[in-house]
């Protein structure tokens, strides 16, 4: 069970320690003690640390009730690369029962891993089981893989690593010690949003510009937390009109909150879930924030002390809005006496993110990227796309950084000058050239050009007067090399 648990918490342990110990003879026992007072298999403990915001239900699970049924379990959440495990358990234990059959159908967003079903039938995405007759107290157990299958990888709409111009704002509800940039540990790159843990009621708020959610949109960030556990700590609200907030505790996917927040001198915080105690470096939190979609919203982090204990703090960096995709899965089970039962579970697929890279589109495949055209991506590379943003003309592929200067009226090679080197359209770069070491395609002076360098790449020199090739002066054999005298025109 976890640290400072909650009645279910206990209740759960104890029936997990019946399924490795005596495989789960028990359960229906143990259930029905739990059951009679009011931990039943709907109870809610709210947070552990208070005895006010539990809900008591007297039921008990399927399996312990005199019926024909089914269960299925699987990861609630998985990044894109992983595989989600599937098990399910049929049971009945109402009457013998005939032509009993188990069908699973995969959505079309997962892949059926082969060979790793280890029972009944698969065809495409259908698993079928034909158990026939099944006697009472029988149980059929079944597991299977499925890999995501998205019709493309999860993108990333937003993303702030807190390194450029800030438009995430702090404030102060109480106390002296703020939310501010800090380069002492960031996730990446150099600074991270931070607030201390002080010895002192102290409540601070980092609130975020205006975003507007779109369909099957996730809010994730990084922190590293390391707090008074059990009584200060760290939350994060929504609002849709920027004054009533909303905790997004019941929203999160993936690394939610850890704890609760004990009755204290703050009573911002106090009796809150939130994120508490010491993470050990810093983690990754998804909240799925489609119910938001088309609205304009704001995010804020608070952190919240107590009068007592210092600690280190919070740490915040690399947030963004994410697409996340919630996937189901319904298992069935039917006879000829009994009503068919189904199961469902969802699980939420997020990006496989450790570090966010600002890519350029590169319409043309020449390399390089249009400065105006980019997205964020968890992969360094991919096709369409360049690390760099130094295209001046991305639907032309003769025209990038580094391309020869063609005579076409067109600025080939992003310099901001055309047809330099042309006859009949030469611009001067300067009166007098001296050129210790070729490094350009072309040279123009207005009146002369020096050089003893020795050429490894075509070139071409153009002065008006005089071009002095002296000692030492070499063109690699092969190498194209011109020497025109002809007027340009100043710049």
């Amino acid at each position: 069970q976890p640290c400072a648990p909650g009645f279910i918490d206990g209740r759960d342990a104890i029936l997990q320690a019946d399924e490795l110990l005596y495989n789960g003879d028990n359960k229906c026992i143990i259930w029905e003690a739990f059951a009679r007072r009011g931990l039943g298999f709907s109870a809610d403990q709210g947070t552990s640390g208070s005895r006010s915001d539990g809900t008591e239900a007297f039921d008990l699970p399927v399996s312990c009730i005199d019926t024909f049924a089914i269960l299925k379990s699987g990861e609630s959440v998985i990044n894109e690369n992983e595989l989600i495990n599937y098990s399910f358990t049929g049971f009945n234990n109402l009457m013998p029962l005939t032509n009993v059959e188990i069908h699973d159908t995969l959505d079309s967003r997962l892949a059926y891993i082969p060979s790793s079903a280890d029972c009944g039938t698969v065809t495409g995405q259908n698993l079928e089981i034909l158990i026939g007759a099944m006697d009472v107290g029988i149980d059929t157990i079944c597991s299977l893989q499925a890999a995501p299958n998205l019709a493309s990888p999860l993108g990333i709409d937003h993303y702030d690593g807190f390194e450029n111009a800030q438009t995430w704002v702090a404030t102060t509800g109480q106390g002296a010690d703020g939310f501010g940039l800090s380069n002492a540990n960031p996730k990446s790159i150099i600074q991270s949003w931070f607030v201390a843990n002080a010895e002192a009621d102290n409540t601070q708020f980092l609130t975020s510009p205006s975003f507007t959610i779109g369909a099957n949109q996730g809010f994730s960030f990084w922190h590293d937390y390391n707090t008074e556990s059990g009584w200060d700590g760290g939350l994060v609200e929504i609002s849709t009109d920027g004054t009533t907030w909303i905790d997004l505790g019941e929203n999160m996917i993936y690394n939610g909150y850890n704890g609760a927040l004990g009755t204290s001198s703050n009573v911002d915080i106090a009796g809150r879930a939130g994120f508490t105690g010491n993470s050990n470096g810093y983690i990754n939190t998804v909240i799925d924030v489609s119910e938001y979609d088309g609205q304009s919203v704001n995010f804020r982090f608070v952190f919240g002390s107590d009068n007592n204990t210092v600690e280190v703090g919070w740490y915040v960096d690399d947030i963004a809005l994410v697409k996340i995709e919630e996937i189901p899965n319904v298992v069935c089970i039917s006879s000829t006496e009994a009503v068919t039962y189904c199961d469902t579970i969802s699980t939420f697929v997020i990006p496989d993110c450790d570090v966010y890279t600002t890519l350029f589109a590169d319409t043309d495949g020449d390399t390089f990227g249009n400065p105006l055209d980019s997205i964020f991506s968890c992969e360094a590379t991919l096709v369409g796309y360049s690390l760099n943003k130094l295209d001046c003309d991305d639907t032309d592929a003769t025209i990038y950084p580094t391309a020869d200067e063609l005579c076409d009226g067109l600025d080939n090679d992003c310099d901001g000058d055309i047809d330099e080197i042309c006859s009949g359209s030469l611009i001067c770069q300067d009166v007098i050239l001296t050129i210790p070491m070729v490094t350009q395609l072309g040279y123009v002076a207005e009146e002369v050009i020096e050089s003893d360098a020795v050429t490894n790449m075509s070139t071409s020199f153009f002065a008006g007067d005089t071009i002095s090739l002296e000692n030492g002066f070499e063109v690699l054999l092969g190498d194209p090399f011109e020497a025109i005298i002809e007027p340009c025109t100043p710049d």
